[in-house]
């Protein structure tokens, strides 16, 4: 479609094309979740080994340990059952580093 297309028209051309993938995704996700088919919330939540698999430790000194810090790959399940668990990045607390004249007084 973008070969026969003059150079003006490739913008359009490319944004319709976009839009088109966009809606056919989104009409997926409908149909997926009408037969049952959910992804498995991952960020923000606490690490559970039944449906998330660890592939990193990212220190951090605002989150307590084990909490979903990042997602490289969405996780499925199909009603209850897991049909393919979460890779994720999970936090390690790490202590402030104290002053070291705090620390000799």
């Amino acid at each position: 479609a973008l070969h026969h297309s003059s150079k003006d028209n490739k913008k359009e051309a490319a944004d319709a094309i976009r839009k088109g993938v966009e809606m056919i995704l989104k009409d997926l996700k409908g149909v997926l979740k009408k037969y049952g088919v959910e992804p498995i919330p991952a960020v923000g939540e606490v690490f559970d080994p039944s449906v998330h698999h660890a592939m990193a430790q990212v220190e951090t000194e605002d989150k307590p340990d084990n909490i979903v810090v990042s997602e490289f790959r969405k996780g499925y399940k199909f009603k209850d059952k897991v049909i393919r668990a979460s890779l994720v990045g999970v936090s390690k607390k790490v202590e402030k580093k104290k002053n070291s004249k705090t620390e000799e007084e």
